[in-house]
């Protein structure tokens, strides 16, 4: 079951436990959270009402009291930036970007032999420095949408 709710402006798609488990093939993008928590990972799976009071899963196996995927019918999703943005808007100061195992990295030197593809599923969520989390697409990080 979901509603649609707004989060800091944008619109959303709060997810809430129901009677069967559900799976996400493929995940989703979602902004997740709990009391003073906040993060944006890939949703995997939901357990049914009543087995857990974190029911939400990501792939780092960390779970969350409360999941909301964005709402497309709202907002038009930016594309995911490239390996070689990425990599300019950390050296340039503007943040940091966490990876799946949940660990901040500030390194812009990536492992990447196309650096003009799309970044990887590694790279989890960029943050400002005194912002939340949230996906490393052109919109957030005040790139053109074309390449």
């Amino acid at each position: 079951m979901r509603k649609e709710v707004e989060i800091n402006g944008k619109w959303y798609w709060e997810l809430e436990a129901t009677d069967k488990n559900q799976a996400f093939n493929p995940p989703e993008p979602a902004l997740l959270w709990d009391d003073g928590t906040q993060d944006v990972a890939d949703i995997y799976f939901v357990t049914k009402k009543g087995e857990s009071s974190h029911p939400f899963k990501t792939g780092r196996s960390v779970s969350y009291k409360h999941c909301a995927l964005l709402s497309s019918e709202h907002e038009k999703k930016s594309r995911r930036c490239t390996a070689k943005e990425l990599s300019k808007w950390v050296l340039g100061g503007n943040g940091f970007w966490l990876d799946r195992d949940g660990l901040a990295r500030t390194l812009g030197d990536f492992n990447y032999t196309k650096p003009d593809d799309e970044c990887g599923k590694i790279v989890i969520s960029i943050c400002t420095w005194d912002g939340e989390p949230m996906e490393p697409t052109a919109q957030n990080m005040g790139l053109p949408e074309s390449k």
